[in-house]
């Protein structure tokens, strides 16, 4: 049994939303996609309000019983993240966020008013790391979305980056370690890489938009080449998780690379269901 669930990707300039019903009711999935302008609202692209308003008026139903568990991700040029070192943090969560703010916009030079910092603490079996993966994204973009779900009675449980829901879902034993994936959107390009303990080490989000695919592609293979030396185990070649066509050769020998596709969440369910395969 499930609970109904409600998906929106908001992309560069479109906003794609699924509903899944309950399993009570059949499972039934419907889906939807809407076009935005990101400077000004146009007739044949609105903005993201309308957007998101649109999507939500097609796949939401007429009523429902019970809340849906309500996700948003947000494409990568979205969010701004990077790992930062903390030698010690406020036991206050209020007091801590504002420290992990203040520390993030003084860094990045912005204005604190207008960006809201979210910060992960990076954890695996044995210890806390004293890295924070700090996330953040423009008050303005959280506040139209926030104020288009709570139009229609909903709220969203989990606002995160793309590639951060897409590595929640696949599980940390799913994947090995350490490894790099790479999740390619339109106009960017973001690179995460963990260690072996599976600890998120560094994040980097590189736009390509008016840049050519030749360029694109070389730069991209000299930052995996660069980033494999730094986490690679030693006599063994380095997982990179692809989660799209990548025309990048990187697989030769001297590279010490192995290319594999990100799992898709069917893909998941299934091994989780089946059982490794041996």
């Amino acid at each position: 049994m499930h609970r109904s669930t409600c998906l929106l990707r908001i992309g560069t300039r479109q906003v794609h939303g699924v509903w899944h019903a309950p399993s009570w009711a059949g499972g039934r999935k419907i889906e939807a996609a809407a076009e935005f302008s990101a400077v000004e609202p146009q007739e044949n692209a609105p903005s993201l309000r309308g957007a998101i308003d649109a999507v939500l008026g097609t796949i939401l139903p007429q009523w429902t019983l019970t809340s849906p568990f309500v996700r948003v991700s947000l494409a990568g040029s979205h969010v701004m993240a990077a790992i930062l070192p903390f030698v010690k943090l406020p036991a206050s969560a209020a007091d801590r966020g504002l420290v992990i703010t203040q520390r993030f916009c003084r860094e990045h030079r912005l204005e604190p008013s207008s960006i809201a910092v979210i910060g992960c603490p990076q954890r695996n079996s044995k210890n806390v790391s004293p890295n924070i993966l700090c996330l953040a994204a423009d008050r303005r973009l959280l506040g139209e979305i926030k104020s288009a779900l709570t139009g229609r009675g909903l709220y969203p449980d989990v606002i995160g980056p793309e590639y951060l829901l897409s590595l929640a879902e696949a599980a940390g034993n799913e994947l090995e370690m350490p490894a790099i994936a790479v999740f390619e959107q339109s106009g960017c390009n973001t690179i995460l890489v963990w260690d072996k303990q599976g600890t998120i080490i560094h994040v980097a989000t590189v736009g390509t938009a008016g840049e050519k695919d030749l360029e694109v592609q070389r730069r991209m293979a000299a930052r995996i080449k660069r980033y494999a030396q730094i986490v690679a185990a030693q006599g063994a070649p380095l997982a990179v998780y692809i989660d799209s066509p990548f025309a990048v050769d990187l697989t030769h020998p001297a590279h010490g690379l192995k290319l594999l596709r990100w799992p898709a969440p069917r893909q998941i369910r299934d091994q989780r269901s089946n059982g490794p395969d041996r």
